[in-house]
């Protein structure tokens, strides 16, 4: 990724951040399991139901956002879905 030559700094280090964080997807456990209770018995959809009295509301959205220190992205920015010349 840091053969672009031609790309921003700004660009390659949100790709690398992109990266860090598919890698961290791999290692959530909360992709893998459920809080199942009497309430939910379906569970609770890897942590995004599990709310929390914070500024970051739910369990699964504070383990991705590095227990708040990395700020939430909601959208892919348009840069990571252009190709670039090496």
């Amino acid at each position: 990724m840091f053969g672009y030559t031609k790309m921003p700094t700004f660009h390659k280090s949100m790709m690398l951040r992109f990266f860090v964080h598919l890698v961290g997807d791999m290692h959530q456990p909360l992709h893998v399991t459920t809080r199942a209770t009497t309430d939910r018995p379906e569970g609770d959809k890897g942590g995004n139901l599990f709310k929390l009295n914070y500024k970051i509301n739910n369990l699964h959205s504070l383990w991705d956002q590095a227990m708040g220190m990395i700020p939430q992205v909601n959208r892919v920015p348009a840069f990571l879905t252009r190709s670039f010349s090496l």
